[in-house]
């Protein structure tokens, strides 16, 4: 029973659970934890130990776990790292906030980490609102 508990944790993760390990993920794009973007895919990046199982997850609000994320044609946004370790995803990212996470597991599933992370996708027009707003005040 217990084990059967800790794989529907691991598989669902909440926010704010990180994993058993600290060494194993680096995320190299998005550079923050918060973001915003004008474009409807953005692609997310990083750097993980060789041989970990690298998935992008979303966010439920309505259980408030985490998922792992589908490409429009259904399959899971999920790798296998080779020997460089380096992985990237373009991510689809919907109007509003966008609270994303990326998980690494080693192939033996002693270490798993997951990183956390929010994007906002903003539309072209606020962007360009504001960009008149700066240059009516610069000139």
């Amino acid at each position: 029973m217990l084990f059967l508990m800790s794989t529907v944790s691991l598989a669902n993760p909440a926010y704010g659970d990180v994993g058993n390990a600290a060494d194993i993920l680096v995320i190299k794009k998005p550079e923050n934890a918060q973001s915003q973007s004008n474009k409807s895919v953005y692609p997310v990046s990083g750097v993980a130990s060789p041989n970990c199982t690298v998935t992008v997850l979303t966010y439920n609000s309505s259980d408030g776990l985490y998922y792992p994320l589908k490409s429009s044609d259904g399959r899971v946004l999920q790798t296998t790292v080779g020997a460089s370790g380096l992985f990237c995803f373009n991510v689809q990212l919907y109007q509003g906030d966008n609270n994303l996470a990326v998980q690494a597991v080693t192939r033996d599933n002693s270490k798993i980490q997951r990183v956390f992370f929010k994007i906002n996708l903003v539309s072209q027009g606020w962007i360009n609102s504001i960009k008149s707003l700066i240059n009516g005040w610069t000139h």
